[in-house]
């Protein structure tokens, strides 16, 4: 009895003790994350749909260099298209996560934004080396150099990443000439000096091809029409009424959420609200990892769905059919931009913004933004739902989007945050999974070797990883079992995962010696 409390006490001691990225403070993601804002607004060719990906690989670059420091999560290997090998820690080695997150961030986002200025670039490293500095000081020299390292090796892997697929380099395509818009009333139509925005966007990779199928794009907008009794000239004539009779409080809102040229555009303003709650609820390294990968991932995949969907139905402005059919000197509160109508890519943004954030800090969330609080003042929510259907009804206010588009923008946005969520989900391990395929080892305690009972041919390979996380041993599963050699003796965690690299179960083995 004595034996088995003396082995519990050391295993609470060690966890008290463990190093992960649950124990680290979010200020490298943070940094990074106020950096990329800055960029975005500063940077040449950044546009909502091409500042929309960065974020979505910045988040994923974040997540991918910590993940193996976040027990309950798996990487995204083998889940997103075409990521099917990523650098992993070497065995039985210690990393400082924050290192590896600093490095990799810095080298990523360098690579992203590739056409920065050289002062942003000159900000860009000097972050790097401040947090290289006060690092390195707190940790062993080999520790230190290991996650540089390796943090370098997950920025690379991940740009690498980024350049597979046709969003590359977007900040230098945004108007292609090649694009030809069609003709007809109904149809979008160039303003005086405008040229289409992205119209290719949608053929661009999504994180989730789900996200981009007839499940998640909404039904096409009411049918074209300049009947004054038919549906599409009551939404058209909504915008126009609304217009002549703007109170100072819509306006306040369309203005607030505008996010035009010289911003760091919507996608900005959702990981500014993002990170603002972030830092104010204190989160650390590891869930902020999570928060900014889902949220990334959402934001550009909505931009994505929605670019894809403006190009289908190539449907006209509202300030085209109100001058054409209700009043030739109309002109809308907030400038018409230079893409098609239908639908919204500010609320089918901030439609997967409301999900992510509902997910992360609950429904009943009360907040504040104050993303321009020096300039448009602060804004408060009971709730995310509210803030975006605020968000949502600003583009109407706005007079640039019939009110169809900016429901059936939330709504492809809503699915496209669901569809993340969904997928970290499967990528987390649960009890449900656990219980459902469970194993166990003998013997156990051990000293040269285990084995694995209820062996089935859904189990592939096998992770040991030491009680701080650190990854000992992988390889193949098989009736031969596990060498323990070169092991000390102590608690180690043994995860068994499918062919998908889904985790299966996990069992504590105790080495002897």
């Amino acid at each position: 009895m004595k034996k088995n409390f003396t082995l519990f006490f050391l295993f609470v001691v060690c966890l008290a003790n463990a190093q992960s990225a649950y124990d680290e403070p979010a200020g490298v993601p943070h940094k990074y994350f106020e950096l990329s804002l800055k960029f975005i607004k500063e940077t040449p060719g950044f546009t909502p749909p091409v500042a929309s990906r960065t974020l979505g690989y910045t988040g994923l670059c974040l997540f991918e260099s910590v993940v193996h420091g976040l027990p309950n999560y798996y990487s995204l290997v083998g889940d997103l298209p075409e990521l099917n090998y990523l650098p992993q820690p070497s065995e039985g080695e210690t990393y400082n996560w924050s290192v590896v997150a600093n490095n990799a961030m810095a080298l990523v986002m360098d690579s992203l934004y590739d056409n920065k200025s050289l002062d942003n670039k000159v900000l860009l490293y000097a972050a790097r080396t401040d947090f290289n500095i006060a690092l390195k000081a707190q940790l062993p020299d080999d520790v230190y150099e290991r996650s540089v390292t390796y943090g370098e090796l997950v920025g690379q892997a991940i740009f690498d990443y980024s350049k597979t697929e046709s969003g590359y380099r977007g900040q230098y395509k945004n108007f292609p000439s090649s694009f030809v818009p069609p003709v007809g009333e109904e149809y979008w139509s160039p303003l005086t000096g405008q040229a289409a925005l992205q119209p290719y966007w949608g053929d661009n990779r999504a994180f989730m091809p789900e996200n981009v199928t007839d499940g998640a794009l909404p039904p096409p907008p009411p049918s074209f029409s300049t009947d004054p009794g038919s549906i599409f000239y009551a939404y058209s004539n909504q915008v126009y009424t609304i217009s002549q009779n703007l109170t100072q409080a819509q306006k306040d809102i369309a203005t607030f959420w505008a996010d035009g040229g010289g911003t760091f555009t919507p996608p900005g303003h959702s990981i500014s609200m993002l990170r603002q709650l972030l830092r104010e609820e204190g989160w650390d390294l590891g869930k902020s990892s999570v928060a900014y990968v889902k949220l990334g991932l959402s934001l550009s995949d909505a931009f994505l769905a929605c670019w894809k969907t403006k190009y289908i139905y190539n449907l006209c402005r509202p300030v085209t059919f109100i001058k054409a059919n209700i009043d030739p000197n109309w002109s809308s509160f907030i400038g018409t931009p230079p893409f098609p109508e239908y639908p919204s890519g500010h609320s089918s943004q901030s439609g997967a913004w409301s999900v992510i954030m509902t997910e992360l800090f609950g429904e009943d969330y009360a907040f504040s933004d104050s993303t321009y609080a020096t300039t448009h003042g602060v804004r408060s929510f009971t709730d995310f739902e509210s803030c975006a259907q605020e968000t949502a009804v600003s583009r109407l206010y706005g007079g640039i989007h019939y009110d169809f588009g900016n429901q059936n923008g939330s709504y492809l946005g809503r699915t496209v945050g669901e569809n993340i969520i969904n997928l970290f989900q499967q990528v987390s391990s649960t009890a449900s999974r656990t219980q459902e395929l469970s194993f166990e080892v003998f013997p156990n305690p051990a000293k040269e070797a285990v084995f694995i009972k209820h062996l089935t041919p859904a189990m592939t390979h096998f992770e040991l990883a030491s009680i701080t996380g650190s990854m000992m041993k992988t390889g193949l599963v098989d009736k031969n079992g596990v060498s323990l050699e070169g092991l000390e003796t102590g608690l180690y965690f043994m995860t068994i995962f499918d062919s998908k690299g889904y985790p299966m179960g996990q069992q504590k083995i105790v080495v002897q010696r």
